[in-house]
């Protein structure tokens, strides 16, 4: 599992985060699954990273390695990797998705008041990272 220093969204704020990454999903502007996560991580196009509660120990560890490296916020939803497929309607599991858009960062900002592009908490929503 992603360790303590990944931070959560609360439960019944979920199907607005589901909202806003259903419609980066249909504008091209959200990548599912961890390689593809990962690979975007590394090439500088995830602005915001999504990781499902029940992702692998081993997973964990290279999604963790590659956002630390390379500074990029994320959240970790309470929701399991088929619950996150489902909501995006993906028949595969979906254990994290990376948003490359700024648009839709600033969306789920706004949904809880988060300005700051540091470690912060308002509205049940933390983002980690450095870069906005």
């Amino acid at each position: 599992m992603i360790s303590s220093e990944g931070y959560s969204i609360q439960t019944e704020s979920l199907p607005k985060v589901y909202g806003a990454m259903g419609l980066a999903l249909r504008a091209g502007e959200l990548i599912t699954g961890s390689g593809l996560t990962e690979e975007a991580i590394r090439k500088g196009r995830a602005l915001l990273v999504l990781i499902a509660s029940d992702i692998s120990d081993n997973t964990s560890k290279k999604l963790t390695n590659a956002l630390k490296t390379y500074e990029v916020p994320y959240l970790i939803l309470p929701a399991t990797m088929e619950e996150l497929a489902k909501a995006l309607g993906k028949f595969n599991l979906v254990s994290s998705a990376a948003i490359t858009n700024s648009g839709f960062v600033n969306i789920i900002k706004k949904l809880y008041n988060i300005n700051s592009t540091e470690n912060t908490t308002n509205g049940g929503a933390t983002i980690h990272g450095k870069r906005s």
